[in-house]
């Protein structure tokens, strides 16, 4: 292995001295001095800069570390050792070979952020930005690198898909900032713009930096309305090849599920016997083991680093047949030529995930089917559903054989490249250009058995679904960035051009009426659907384009006074011809005091404020423009013996489609305390939308469709946030560091009509049948997520609701509906403290939200007598025999869903004991991951719902078919070679 590694470096080393110059001199005038250069870990550094001081005599070290400098005789000198991202030493050279140890200097390295096309350092930034590097990260069973950033960020709040391993993260930047537009944060990837979070594997994650203010997201534009997330992957190093084995097992069982009654109590509150006894939960979930092995290499010379990572990640869901299997790869090299003048960075990324999705709604199925039910019978009835008894309820059906007998399947596959130039034309000026192109692929198979009654698969005798989306991205960048000092004034200015295009391409069949269900999805020849018009087969082509021109400028006087400015004009594709570009400026300035006032235990005091504009594109292209096509249920007729499928009107046409525009006003505090062992920043924003992209209802006639998608609403949000960094303690074996963090949120809605079409005061989020209504107020000036209902007062003596009366009339009606409740938060905070005791390390993360509730839906349909003929009933703390009415929405179904949450627990030792001739270093490892709830919430999660029934309006409602939420165990070790 050893040899292996040295081979490939010198190899390496070869290759590139073929694009260099020397990069070193020495002069033999004397005394010889040599010696060897190593960080702590006794590895080799290459290409370490070694001077004599105040002179141009130096040389760096070799493949080996090594070194060999010649001066003049019997003159005392002092030599300086520097290299990128370690700690400069000054030594006196001796009479013996000099064994210098370099420490590596992480507290620079935290001080730097990534601001987009640049970074700076924390002292420079005037934006509200927030960086996270890989060492304060999460740890655990990380399948989702927004999962790195849970409880880290004031303002960001992200909502994990509970035990669905293949479900998505909901991320939101302070608060909503869309109504009908992208809710996320913008993904920003080594510099290319607009992927896929799920393209990166989060093992190969060096730093997350986040960009929360108009004028800091402003250089993105049009894509900057909800923030911004940049990704910096890990690069290679310069010195000797390194090898990284991470692995983990973790082992994940069900936690908090929606409780409900055993056959004892449904048979005693008047439920049938049906000559069974299960527990349906149990019966369709599992504990859920996942395996996950990480392999890189990396290592360099002055000229050339390198770094490739392989990752496997086998990852079994709660849910039985649901989990994915996936496999990742990325490799980066850099190559510097022509004196250090251009240097070339070539990265190259691929994933294959083979995924089985399974169905929502056997968690659905799992809470209401009755427990005196079997899960098969040999009744000869039930032979048309393969066995499974299935009840003839509407809407209820066996959840292990929807589980068992069913297919839903996805495969993913992604390869995406980038390429960036960057000369320097003179010491002050770099010319950039970048290509990048993203390759997405996605394959689903779906397939209802000709036995399951859920799907419809019974009535249509089998039922396969297959299709297929392309995603295709190019970017093509070109940058120039001037930087010069002034005597007390650093200047620093970019200019750039950026055009990016997208393709995405659709195709799907669906088709049923199979002889067998032997071929599931891949045989769409024998569905004889196809023969009788019940067959469908669609396709669909979208292309959009973006070019922007930007700038920026920034400023640094006498590290006291700050000040960035910066434009990017924006035209994309998505508009009407006289719309297609805009503005988005952002300006920001910042002083720090303790360069003007003597403050006694003040490091830092900056104070900085902040004003931008960026924008949001609609999610559809095309909208400018009359739709047609075949809706939801396709209809054909027959016309000379062939059937032709009917277009209906899809949308009305919009020229005057535009951007949306956010203007955001920030002002903040950033400061240190005791010699910087304290420090925070303080955030107050005030947001405005305008110009909200949201749908309208319009009279038809004159539209040929019932909703335009308009420029029409308003948005208005603040807040304020807080960030704690105190170095509680730190010596020679212990160390404590606490990290806190606290946002409010308040999001209201302004007006919501244009012209003379009005959006009036509407409700949404709808309530399943047969249920009727709405449950959540939208309302011109009115905070988002108000839930309306009556005021549940008790149950009389007849077994009825008591709702109250508030406006003494002589019956209660929808006069008396009133708020009782909201669907987003107050407030919520973070806590995380490490501790390291001499090689133990323990880190633990809390989080807490509070002042939201949700509407469970489960008590609302499922927790009255009257549903147990048919149904299995909830059965949480609020459950009351004494009610003998039907299910009916009000006050009493609105639960408090604040809660406390330990999110993440991790112990680790690093074993010393090691021969480091082998093994660098190692270190084991167990954590847990939600470990423990406090909450007064009945259901199944009291995580805020931001979304229900695809309607960002209508949150704060925990829908029926919810995953349950799970506790995690993992255990790993990390080991360098």
């Amino acid at each position: 292995m050893i040899k292996l590694k040295r081979v490939l470096v010198q190899t390496l080393l070869c290759c590139s001295m073929l694009f260099i110059l020397p990069a070193a001199f020495a002069q033999n005038t004397g005394k010889t001095i040599t010696g060897i250069v190593t960080d702590v870990e006794e590895n080799p550094l290459i290409g370490v800069n070694v001077f004599v001081e105040n002179t141009s005599i130096g040389t760096v070290t070799d493949v080996n570390g090594e070194f060999t400098i010649d001066i003049l005789p019997d003159k005392e000198i002092t030599l300086t050792f520097s290299y990128l991202g370690y700690l400069t030493q000054k030594v006196i050279p001796g009479n013996k070979k000099m064994e210098v140890v370099l420490i590596e200097d992480i507290q620079s390295l935290k001080e730097i952020v990534v601001i987009g096309y640049g970074s700076q350092t924390k002292k420079e930034v005037t934006g509200a930005v927030a960086g996270v590097n890989s060492e304060d990260f999460n740890k655990g069973n990380i399948v989702n690198p927004a999962q790195l950033l849970q409880g880290k960020v004031a303002g960001l709040n992200i909502v994990s898909p509970q035990g669905n391993p293949n479900g998505d993260y909901i991320i939101r930047l302070r608060g909503l900032s869309t109504l009908g537009a992208n809710t996320q944060p913008l993904i920003v990837i080594d510099g290319v713009v607009g992927v896929d979070l799920n393209s990166v594997e989060p093992n190969d994650i060096a730093s997350m930096d986040i960009l929360k203010d108009g004028a800091a997201a402003s250089i993105y534009g049009t894509r900057g309305s909800s923030g911004v997330i940049l990704i910096t992957t890990k690069s290679g190093k310069r010195g000797k090849a390194s090898m990284e084995y991470n692995t983990y097992l973790s082992a994940e069982s069900k936690d908090r599920t929606m409780p409900v009654m055993t056959k004892d109590e449904y048979l005693k509150y008047g439920g049938t016997d049906l000559g069974g006894n299960t527990n349906w939960m149990d019966e369709i979930t599992r504990t859920a083991f996942s395996h996950v092995h990480n392999l890189s290499v990396s290592g360099g010379t002055p000229q050339t680093t390198y770094r490739a990572s392989f990752n496997y990640r086998d990852a079994q869901g709660i849910l039985l047949n649901t989990g994915f299997k996936q496999l990742n790869g990325r490799f980066n090299i850099i190559q510097r030529m022509f004196n250090d003048r251009l240097t070339v960075n070539l990265s190259l990324a691929a994933t294959s995930k083979d995924a089985k999705l399974g169905f929502d709604d056997a968690f659905r199925g799992a809470i209401i089917m009755p427990p005196s039910a079997p899960i098969m019978t040999d009744e000869p009835y039930y032979k048309r559903y393969g066995g499974y008894y299935q009840s003839e309820v509407l809407e209820l059906y066996n959840p292990v054989a929807i589980v068992k007998q069913n297919i839903n399947d996805q495969k993913v596959k992604r390869l995406s490249y980038n390429i960036l130039a960057d000369y320097n034309i003179t010491d002050n000026l770099i010319a950039s250009i970048r290509y990048a192109q993203n390759n997405d692929n996605w394959i689903n198979g779906q397939y209802i058995s000709k036995y399951s009654r859920f799907g419809d698969g019974v009535n249509r005798n089998g039922l396969a679904t297959r299709s297929t989306l392309d995603h295709k991205n190019n970017l093509l960048e070109m940058t120039g960035r001037y930087s010069r000092t002034f005597d007390k004034l650093n200047l620093s200015a970019l200019a750039g051009y950026s055009f990016q295009d997208f393709t995405t391409e659709r195709f799907q069949m669906q088709g049923g009426n199979f002889l067998t269900d032997a071929f599931t999805y891949n045989n769409f020849a024998a569905a004889r659907d196809f023969t009788d018009g019940k067959g469908s087969v669609s396709s669909f082509k979208e292309k959009n384009k973006l070019i922007s021109f930007f700038g920026r400028l920034n400023l640094n006087y006498d590290n006291t006074y700050f000040i960035s400015a910066s434009l990017r004009r924006e035209g994309s594709t998505r508009f009407g011809s006289g719309n297609k570009w805009g503005n988005f400026p952002g300006l920001s300035a910042g002083v720090d005091l303790k360069h003007l006032f003597e403050i006694p235990f003040i490091d830092q005091l900056k104070i900085r404020g902040s004003y931008g504009i960026t924008g949001a594109l609609p999610d559809q292209s095309y909208l400018s423009q009359q739709l047609y096509g075949p809706g939801d249920s396709p209809t054909y007729f027959l016309n000379n013996g062939v059937f032709t499928p009917v277009y209906y009107p899809l949308s009305n046409p919009n020229p005057d489609l535009k951007w949306e525009t956010k203007k955001e006003t920030n002002i903040g505090v950033d400061f240190k305390m005791i010699n910087s062992r304290l420090s925070g920043t303080l955030d107050y924003y005030v947001r405005k939308t305008t110009g909200a992209l949201i749908t309208l209802n319009v009279p038809v006639p004159p539209n040929l469709y019932k909703t335009t998608l308009l420029n029409a609403g308003e948005l208005f949000n603040r807040g304020l946030e807080l960030s704690l960094g105190y170095l509680v303690v730190q010596n020679n074996k212990f160390s404590w560091n606490a990290l806190a963090t606290f946002a409010t949120y308040n999001s209201e809605v302004g007006s919501l009509s244009i012209g003379d079409i009005k959006y009036g005061v509407r409700e949404v989020g709808g309530l399943p049948a047969p249920l009727t209504g709405n449950v959540i107020r939208v309302e011109e000036n009115k905070p988002i997520g108000q839930m309306i209902g009556w005021i549940y007062e008790g149950v009389d003596k007849n077994g009825q609701y008591i709702l109250k009366n508030l406006d003494n009339d002589p019956a209660v009606n929808d006069k008396d509906v009133a708020i009782i409740g909201r669907g987003l938060p107050k407030w919520e905070f973070g806590l995380t403290n490490t501790f390291t005791y001499r090689n133990f390390d323990l880190n633990f993360s809390l989080r807490g939200v509070y002042g939201h509730n949700l509407v469970n839906l489960s008590r609302t349909m499922f927790e009255q007598l009257d549903r147990i003929g048919g149904w299995n009933l909830v059965k949480t703390k609020y459950f009351n025999p004494d009610y003998k009415g039907k299910a009916a929405f009000n006050s009493y179904y609105v639960e408090d869903a604040s809660f406390l949450k330990l999110d993440n627990l991790t112990l680790g030792y690093n074993i010393k004991m090691l021969p480091k001739k082998y093994i660098s270093s190692a270190r084991v490892y167990v954590s847990g991951q939600n470990l423990f709830y406090i909450t007064d919430y009945s259901g199944v999660d009291p995580e805020v719902r931001y979304i229900y029934d695809n309607n960002v309006l209508a949150p704060g409602i925990e829908p029926l078919n919810s995953w349950v939420t799970t506790r995690t165990f993992t255990i790993g070790i990390n080991l360098t070679f």
